[in-house]
């Protein structure tokens, strides 16, 4: 892994592709409403059809591509107000995760916390943005996963990648 680049959530082809493809939405290869041709796209990823497709289903969850009936994958705008949707969700879910954590407090879940604030400080003043990235997803996964509600963590999980994607591509900004 280079330093520059996020972690990748897991190392199935499907993942590596969904990873690929993803930026290069983000990044602006590909324009709102382009259709991705699926002999296209086996080409620019040397891989088989169905680690494409299945790339294709992750990121109509993460709410990039719209799969259309006999028509393919076809690229969605990726613009403020969309961005600005994606935060409103992760916003009300970890809101409701933290309030269902809070009810089963302990003191090892406060001193993971606080040791997963120190490691995330320490990044923040070496200016390591991939893994100040990767801490603050342990931050969250620590206070989240005490909920237990699968569905919300799954939910995160899809809009983590996402958001880990666009936060490597434009930082930590207002727009």
């Amino acid at each position: 892994m280079k330093n520059d680049q996020p972690v990748s959530l897991s190392n199935t082809i499907y993942s590596r592709v969904a990873d690929s493809l993803r930026g290069a939405i983000i990044n602006g290869e590909f324009d709102p409403g382009q259709r991705l041709k699926m002999s296209d796209l086996i080409i620019r990823f040397g891989t088989s059809q169905m680690p494409i497709r299945e790339a294709l289903q992750q990121l109509q969850g993460e709410g990039l591509v719209t799969i259309l009936p006999h028509r393919g994958a076809q690229v969605k705008s990726i613009d403020n107000h969309f961005i600005k949707n994606i935060y409103d969700l992760r916003i009300a879910i970890e809101s409701f995760l933290l309030r269902k954590a809070c009810e089963s407090v302990d003191t090892d879940w406060i001193e993971n916390l606080k040791k997963a604030q120190d490691i995330y400080d320490s990044l923040i003043e070496k200016k390591n943005i991939p893994r100040i990235i990767e801490a603050n997803h342990h931050f969250h996964r620590i206070h989240n996963s005490v909920a237990e509600n699968q569905v919300a963590l799954d939910t995160l999980e899809r809009t983590n990648r996402l958001v880990t994607a666009l936060r490597t591509a434009y930082g930590y900004h207002e727009e």
